[in-house]
This record gives C-alpha cells, structure tokens and sequence, in this order.
C-alpha cells in the first residue's frame, strides 16, 4: 500500500496543549482536513481537533475514552502518529551521534 501524502495550510493557531504555532496539516491518506477532523500536533504529539474555521482546539478525556471504545482502529491510528511524532529526532545535525560538529573556520 503506497501512501499518498497531502500537505494542507491551514489557519496558523497554537496547539492547545503545548502553544507551538501550527500552520500546516499533513495526510499520509490524501485527506484535506474540515471541521471535526483529528490530528496530532508535529511537536507535543497531543490529539487535537479542528474547529469550524479549522483552527486546533483541545478533545476532551470523555472525548477521547468513547474514541477509544467506539472507534479503536481509528484510535491505534492515532497512537500510531502519536509515536512517530516522538520519535522525530529534531536536533540539528552536528548535534547528532551519527555526524561531526560544523567545522570552524577563521575568516
């Protein structure tokens, strides 16, 4: 299965949980995203939703548990995104293991 990646620019809004900007949404299913949709936030990893003018706004623990026991599949589909976000090794380069500090030169 080849996924199918659409970046969407959205209203910029802070992430209700972490206050990051966000100005952008990206489906890895070809979806654009509308009012009600779900997504997780590129730098806390929370679970928002988006607002009628599609500006992201926090989903409650209620919320969330009937997601949980009405809809697991989409719920693991969540989580899924939710650990890759985490996983993201966002440290520039040179701060890395794998590669060697920028070289300074004397100008």
């Amino acid at each position: 299965m080849k996924l199918k990646q659409r970046d969407t620019r959205i209203p910029k809004s802070p992430c209700p949980y972490c206050g990051k900007m966000l100005d952008g949404a990206t489906s890895y299913e070809g979806h654009k995203p509308s009012p009600g949709c779900f997504s997780v936030c590129i730098y806390c990893a929370s679970i928002v939703q988006f607002d009628k003018k599609l500006r992201l706004i926090k989903v409650s623990d209620q919320k969330l548990k009937h997601l949980d026991t009405e809809e697991p599949r989409f719920m693991d589909k969540m989580r899924f995104y939710q650990r890759l976000v985490r996983d993201l090794d966002r440290r520039p380069p040179w701060e890395k293991q794998s590669e060697k500090p920028p070289e300074k030169t004397d100008v």
